[in-house]
């Protein structure tokens, strides 16, 4: 790791955002609205239905979100088939199908981490659409994300999953080696991400064989929208399709040249980011569909879902 920590690369992308909303007619922030300067919002009040409200179509978002400590399903180990099939609309050269195997259970945050579930450990407010404490979090960099994970074991009494050269804005972190070892809050690893995305299932989006249902893209939406506003998966998981990309623990690479058993490949330079987001169409939101993202990157689309390793889940262990 450098031994001098980079600052966050925070606002790439949001030129993008400033056009589309433009393009929206939505008003500019303003200094007293609480809004971060330059980013386009809607100005109302929370629930009103702009970037930054409480909900989209009406949807509050669960209550699970509200805080801690998190709401979890509970993913098994055993074999998986992951990756997209050869016709699959959308498909890109990296999603081949392949099995994996995951020798440990684990449990899987419910929800995305949502801005109230920050706020509660954390002493910043990274989220460019603030005011929605059900929205998820996002504006954060992977290094932030494992800072996160690392607070909450500590609360929760568990081993921290990540080394860090500082607890503060600036740290950089790194995962340690058979990150499913660890019996703390993590990322997911892209394998454990997916299996639990598809719950079994070989529909192309989480839960669903169209998007809609599931996901909130640039099609039904295009904002930020409280977490659990669309129909969960067979295991209970909310919004692995769509609201906001997720970060992983792994490094973006060719997923056919990881062992088949616990797949996993540390992240140096970048991470894998899974899920699609507000910001994106429907093909990115879909369960096989990956991208990279510099490690100290924040952007608003894309935010983190945890999970641990179950006592006992080892498989012969």
């Amino acid at each position: 790791m450098p031994s001098t920590p980079a600052a966050p690369r925070r606002g790439t992308f949001v030129h993008a955002l400033l056009a589309w909303a433009a393009a929206l007619g939505a008003p500019a922030c303003e200094a007293d609205k609480g809004c971060d300067s330059g980013v386009a919002c809607d100005t109302g009040e929370v629930g009103a239905g702009g970037i930054g409200g409480e909900d989209c179509d009406g949807r509050p978002g669960l209550e699970a979100a509200e805080g801690l400590p998190l709401v979890t399903a509970l993913l098994e180990a055993g074999a998986y088939e992951l990756g997209s099939p050869a016709g699959e609309a959308g498909r890109r050269p990296d999603e081949l199908p392949r099995a994996v195997s995951l020798s440990r259970s684990i449990e899987v945050g419910l929800t995305e981490l949502s801005q109230a579930q920050w706020a509660a450990l954390m002493d910043d407010a990274p989220s460019n659409q603030p005011g929605c404490p059900r929205c998820p979090v996002e504006g954060v960099t992977w290094h932030e994300a494992a800072r996160f994970a690392n607070r909450l074991s500590e609360m929760d009494g568990l081993e921290v999953c990540y080394s860090c050269t500082a607890d503060a804005p600036g740290g950089l972190c790194a995962s340690r080696p058979d990150p499913g070892a660890c019996v703390g809050w993590r990322l997911p690893t892209e394998a454990e991400w997916e299996a639990a995305a598809r719950a079994g299932s070989g529909a192309s989006w989480s839960g669903a064989d169209e998007s809609d249902p599931v996901a909130w893209t640039e099609e039904n939406t295009g904002r930020v929208c409280a977490v659990g506003g669309r129909a969960p998966n067979d295991l209970a998981l909310h919004d692995m399709s769509g609201n906001v990309w997720e970060w992983t623990n792994d490094g973006y690479g060719p997923l056919d040249a990881l062992p088949e058993e616990d797949p996993w490949v540390a992240a140096e330079d970048g991470a894998a980011i899974r899920g699609g987001s507000w910001f994106n169409d429907a093909a990115d939101a879909r369960s096989a569909s990956r991208r990279s993202a510099r490690l100290d990157e924040a952007t608003p689309f894309v935010g983190l879902r945890l999970v641990r390793t179950t006592d006992g889940g080892l498989i012969g262990g």
